[in-house]
């Protein structure tokens, strides 16, 4: 490509550049606030990521130390980890283009996700005319358990502070102060991940009783500056044994994905349910009743087909089908092209997938597909997520740890109430010995509230009516804003905020939820010094994007050094050259 051409001589003549560029890649953050700034700000920097990886990565590293975004320790971290990755995007793409305007929206928040690339998925089968009609015959339903986002901390220690300048607490850094300003419980705490006696307390408490119990992924801890391949592994194989020997019953797992240290990717399970109330599944090609899980590099790579051949397989065998994943399809965080394509799957095969199951946001939530989202209403609502809450506490904001436990009719496999238990933090005996307890029933919460029938099953039509009760009936909603952080940190939420959520819980497909991407930092006052708390610490906690998107607003404040960050990288960049 001519732009990439024209970059490269950049290695050729860096002496005479290496000013400009350097004034350009410092105004450019300084300038970005809008979209098109955005895309002005990677053109100097392609240019940095044409002389390579190691000058792409020491340079946002630079500006990340100088900046003052995070510890020096987790700039270096955080970008030599991930910087060559997105050093490579750089050099592949069009920094004007389509695929530079998702990158704006990912890193920085200053662009809107473009308008999606028109596919039709190819489906190996029509829909059948007269599908299959699934009848319960009112036999006693069995139970599932769902927990997700456990995110343990192996480096867990008690005594640590609580309150320290990482993206994760309670652990024993080299830079620690001598005395914590706050200690860490035994077993755990706010703004801190998942210690090893919180999981195992966890584990042995999902009840003996369960069928199955099903796992939506993510166990490494936020100290993502730090992880490598071999201590994902060593996270991933010690939390599989704590499963194996804790767990009295099944689990269907999802991998999820991990950090870029990793090759794992999102993978989707797709367990089989036969069609008598039996749970001895028919012999397939996967374990338990299962097809292998399917990783989706992209919607239109051989490896997305293989998500539609489960399915094909159970409407030919008259069973039904879950999903279970990590990352909802419907939040903003999910690339609309992919989540537009994921939700024809969902529309063909919506008489045979009896539910889907997620985890990602922390939250317990839901979220509803509409064969019609110009007319989102009951009767074209076909498919339901449920959305657990974390295990972790961390961030702070997220609440008290907790899981669900489904009961299931054993004849259409469709969810007939929710059951969500949770561990209190501020109880008195928590640092000891965590109680977990029922916290409220779905059934029991929002079923007369909602009209539902006793027999109904708790389906798409039916969260449906709870939107419309939410709509309607403002103190049922903000019990359902309570129920999000499990009663903890409780977030307001006026009109605007309600019509928004609302809108999020209807649409499992992403171009629909309302969301618009912002850039932002927040910031805080502790002992008379501001104190850096990310915009929005995500499911993993800090990465490269919570690091670019503060640095617009600090690299234009008027009392940032802008000389000293011009003559450090005016060095990197001419060693570089």
């Amino acid at each position: 490509m001519f732009w990439l051409r024209t970059l490269s001589t950049l290695s050729l003549c860096a002496c005479a550049v290496r000013a400009n560029l350097v004034d350009d890649i410092v105004d450019a953050i300084e300038s970005a606030v809008t979209c098109t700034a955005c895309h002005a700000l990677l053109v100097p920097m392609a240019g940095v990521a044409v002389l390579g990886d190691s000058a792409f990565s020491d340079t946002l590293i630079e500006v990340c130390k100088i900046v003052g975004v995070e510890d020096d320790d987790v700039c270096e971290g955080i970008i030599g980890e991930q910087g060559p990755i997105v050093a490579h995007v750089l050099r592949s793409i069009n920094p004007l283009g389509q695929t530079a305007t998702k990158l704006c929206n990912s890193l920085l928040g200053l662009c809107q996700q473009p308008d999606v690339n028109d596919y039709t998925v190819p489906f190996p089968k029509a829909a059948p005319t007269n599908p299959k009609v699934w009848v319960s015959k009112g036999r006693a339903p069995f139970q599932v358990s769902h927990f997700s986002d456990v995110h343990i901390d192996r480096s867990y220690t008690p005594g640590a502070d609580v309150d320290c300048t990482k993206p994760i607490c309670c652990r024993d850094y080299a830079d620690s102060p001598a005395t914590p300003t706050v200690p860490a419980g035994l077993i755990g705490a706010h703004n801190c991940d998942t210690s090893t006696k919180l999981i195992q307390s966890m584990l042995k408490t999902l009840p003996t009783t369960n069928k199955f119990n099903i796992f939506t992924g993510d166990v490494v801890e936020a100290s993502v500056w730090l992880v490598n391949q071999s201590s994902v592994t060593y996270d991933l194989k010690t939390f599989n044994n704590e499963m194996a020997t804790l767990l009295k019953t099944p689990i269907y797992p999802v991998i999820a994905k991990s950090h870029p240290s990793t090759s794992s990717r999102e993978t989707l399970q797709i367990p089989l349910m036969p069609p008598s109330g039996s749970l001895t599944p028919k012999p397939r090609a996967g374990r338990n009743g299962s097809m292998p899980p399917v990783q989706v590099k992209s919607p239109t790579s051989p490896e997305a087909i293989l998500l539609f051949i489960p399915l094909q397989d159970a409407e030919d065998a008259g069973q039904r089908a879950w999903i279970i994943g990590h990352m909802p399809p419907g939040l903003s965080d999910c690339l609309n092209d992919q989540s537009n394509y994921f939700n024809q799957v969902v529309q063909r095969y919506k008489n045979t997938i009896a539910a889907q199951f997620y985890g990602h946001s922390h939250q317990d939530q839901f979220e509803i597909a509409y064969s019609d989202y110009d007319n989102r209403n009951e009767a074209n609502a076909v498919s339901v997520a449920w959305i657990a809450p974390s295990i972790t506490p961390r961030p702070s904001k997220e609440g008290n740890p907790a899981f669900k436990t489904y009961d299931i009719d054993p004849d259409t496999y469709e969810v007939m109430d929710a059951h969500v238990y949770y561990s209190d933090m501020a109880s008195s005996t928590f640092q000891t010995s965590p109680a977990w307890t029922q916290y409220y029933s779905v059934r029991s919460t929002w079923g007369s509230l909602a009209g539902a029938q006793a027999n109904e099953p708790l389906n798409a039509a039916f969260w449906h009516r709870v939107t419309e009760l939410f709509e309607s009936n403002d103190a049922a909603f903000q019990q359902y804003n309570t129920f999000l952080n499990r009663g903890y940190n409780i977030p307001s939420c006026d009109a605007d905020c309600k019509e928004q959520t609302i809108c999020g819980l209807r649409a499992m497909r992403a171009e629909n939820n309302c969301q618009t991407a912002s850039p932002g930092l927040n910031f805080h006052k502790r002992d008379g010094k501001e104190a850096r708390h990310h915009r929005e610490l995500k499911c993993e906690g800090a990465a490269l994007d919570t690091i670019m998107s503060q640095l617009p607003s600090l690299v234009s404040n008027p009392t940032f050094n802008v000389t000293a960050l011009k003559v450090a990288l005016s060095k990197i960049i001419g060693d570089s050259a």
